[in-house]
């Protein structure tokens, strides 16, 4: 992307979003897995993959346990908030762009 650097960091954001969606699916097949097993699936650092799981561990997602991180129940609800989170910011986006090139009905 070679936007500004609010663009990029929304770009950033998105990203972030989306791998955490994807880790939640993998969870959801592998429970419990750990983060070793989590680096090897999605080719990235035991660090980056930590850091995710931080955040899905703060979100009420996932919890901790000896044999690996495993699903919280409620875990589809928060999947479908993210999901609905994301249509909205798309229909934002879409607003913006409308707005912007004078393609408005305003």
């Amino acid at each position: 992307m070679t936007g500004g650097k609010i663009s990029r960091q929304v770009e950033k954001e998105v990203d972030q979003l989306y791998l955490m969606l994807k880790m939640v699916r993998v969870i959801q097949k592998n429970q419990p897995i750990g983060i070793i097993k989590l680096s090897e699936i999605f080719e990235l650092p035991n660090h980056k993959v930590r850091y995710i799981l931080r955040l899905l561990e703060n979100d009420g997602v996932i919890s901790p346990s000896a044999n690996g991180c495993m699903l919280n129940i409620g875990y589809d609800e928060y999947v479908q908030q993210q999901l609905s989170a994301l249509h909205d910011i798309k229909n934002k986006i879409n607003d913006i762009e409308k707005d912007i090139s004078g393609n408005s009905s305003s």
